[in-house]
């Protein structure tokens, strides 16, 4: 007889709608301005001395994506949470273990939030593309969501004592413009840092002068718990070449080919603002981006960063990402070192259910890029997969590395369970 294994624990996360004491909130002014810069949300909570912490949880949904802090510091590893779902049937929910986060006396959590796919902003010039739902089944009507972005969030902390402090977002909440002016899923980020006040998400912030956060009505989305692997920062890529095609714009080259966000660490006056167009080719020197736009006229992929001029500052996008090899920079004060970008690679934490090793180092290769491309497709509904299906399953005598035999070999039931369940969603222009 073996010996016993190691005491096993789980925990139930919300199943029902009655264990939801949070209400949805947004900005209250979003309506009445319809190019207002993206709220900020905060609440201040005590959390008593005489008390000690047993089990502190953080329960987040947000329409379309959100980022949260507690104290100062980012909540979870996890980024461009929640996944995309049908809007109309289910938003997913995060569940954090911020016990560590928490201290004795005056506490602050806030949160930012992004479009992602639930609103979907059609500025002039910048690229852009949502997400269809299938009204009905078949190839039957399809329906645009749009709407303000929203969150939901429920801090529940339990004592040694059993008793249970919950922090739960409604009307108490405040909320005030941030500092992201424009956020598209694939149209990039535009962030002023001069209107980001330092602490807002510490105790030591004041939010005396930010507004009540509103109530949203009519939420028809169920509340599902998200099990599906998070989407991480995988790597990071220093870059291997920097050039000036013109005086005063900068490429940087980093040498291989990655889905994420460029991250850039400048200094200049306040003010001064830094464009940064993320490609995958080049053209004379200069980024092209028309393959990467679906050939779509008179529009860009594009992150703006205004400084703050409070000295060196480094930054790098929320709400969006990219694929690119090359970073074109336009705007810097001074010419910079080549360290001054990083590439930050961005894919889906997917487990492995097989690997695949042989004597060639050209197919060991190939599948080490299929295995990064399919992680970095998971990140949001694509339209390309069934391209790649036809040319390596209709043309045999070419097939060298099969999307769904790659497919077979991770752990992708999660990620698909909630689509099935909700239709699957479609990208259109």
């Amino acid at each position: 007889m073996s010996a016993w294994s190691p005491v096993g624990r789980w925990e139930m996360g919300l199943l029902d709608s009655a264990d939801w004491t949070a209400e949805w909130i947004t900005s209250s002014i979003l309506a009445a301005r319809a190019a207002a810069p993206l709220p900020i949300f905060a609440k201040r909570f005590t959390v008593p001395p005489a008390r000690r912490i047993g089990q502190a949880r953080l329960y987040v949904s947000g329409l379309g994506l959100y980022e949260a802090r507690l104290n100062g510091h980012k909540v979870g590893v996890d980024v461009l949470v929640p996944s995309i779902t049908d809007y109309r049937k289910r938003a997913l929910y995060n569940t954090h273990d911020v016990a560590d986060h928490l201290q004795t006396g005056d506490n602050v959590v806030g949160l930012l939030v992004g479009n992602g796919f639930f609103n979907v902003p059609e500025r002039e010039g910048r690229y852009w593309e949502s997400v269809t739902w299938k009204n009905g089944v078949a190839d039957g009507e399809t329906v645009r969501l749009s709407g303000e972005p929203k969150v939901i969030a429920q801090l529940e902390i339990r004592y040694d004592d059993g008793s249970v402090q919950r922090v739960s977002s409604d009307a108490t909440w405040r909320a005030e413009e941030g500092p992201i002016e424009f956020s598209g899923y694939y149209g990039g980020e535009d962030y002023d840092a001069r209107r980001l006040r330092p602490g807002w998400d510490e105790p030591a912030g004041d939010h005396s002068r930010w507004r009540h956060a509103a109530v949203a009505p009519d939420i028809p989305a169920a509340l599902s718990a998200q099990f599906e692997p998070a989407v991480v920062e995988a790597e990071r890529l220093r870059a291997v070449e920097m050039t000036e095609p013109e005086p005063g714009i900068y490429v940087f080259d980093f040498g291989t080919s990655a889905v994420g966000w460029p991250e850039i660490e400048v200094e200049g006056p306040a003010g001064t603002l830094v464009t940064l167009y993320p490609g995958w080719y080049l053209d004379n020197g200069r980024v092209d981006q028309n393959g990467m736009l679906g050939w779509v006229p008179n529009v860009v992929v594009a992150d703006h960063y205004t400084l703050a001029g409070h000295g060196i500052e480094v930054w790098h996008p929320r709400f969006t990402y990219h694929g690119f090899r090359y970073l074109e920079v336009h705007g810097l004060p001074s010419r910079p070192l080549i360290s001054s970008v990083t590439g930050i690679v961005v894919r889906a934490a997917t487990g492995a259910t097989a690997e695949f090793e042989c004597s060639s180092r050209l197919l060991n290769a190939i599948d080490r890029i299929a295995d990064r491309s399919m992680r970095s497709a998971m990140l949001a509904p694509t339209r390309g997969n069934h391209r790649f299906r036809r040319s390596t399953i209709d043309r045999p005598e070419r097939k060298v590395c099969n999307l769904p035999d790659r497919v077979r070999s991770m752990d992708i039931y999660p990620m698909s369970y909630y689509r099935i369940v909700d239709e699957s969603p479609h990208r259109t222009r």
